[in-house]
């Protein structure tokens, strides 16, 4: 998953249950250039967590999505979509989102860094 610049990465609650990162990233790539796109589903179940991250390479990009899609119905469900603000720099440290805070993971072996919330992983 690449991040893009600060302000241009997205946090996404109550994605449809039936939505994989391919769904997420057509619904969201009207509004830029998309980095990725992803989707975050239980390890054990494969199921969906409903919530995932979409990064643009602009905060312009971002905010349009954020201002167009927060509140709009999504495959039956009502988005809520929110900057996911870095709270520091640190491999530890958290990101703020408009759903909670969540903890942001390196993950040295991919070479990029992810945010994860304890107990999932990326599809």
């Amino acid at each position: 998953m690449n991040l893009g610049p600060p302000g241009a990465n997205l946090f996404i609650c109550h994605i449809p249950q039936e939505f994989g990162d391919q769904e997420l990233l057509n619904a969201f790539q009207r509004f830029g250039t998309v980095l990725s796109a992803k989707v975050f589903v239980d390890k054990a179940t494969g199921v969906s967590k409903c919530f995932g991250f979409v990064s643009y390479d602009s905060p312009v990009a971002a905010q349009s999505a954020i201002n167009t899609m927060n509140g709009c119905q999504l495959g039956g469900k009502k988005v809520k979509v929110s900057n996911g603000r870095r709270q520091n720099s640190s491999i530890d440290g958290h990101i703020q989102t408009g759903c909670g805070t969540y903890c942001a993971i390196s993950y040295l072996e991919m070479g990029l860094r992810q945010f994860m919330v304890p107990g999932t992983t990326p599809s």
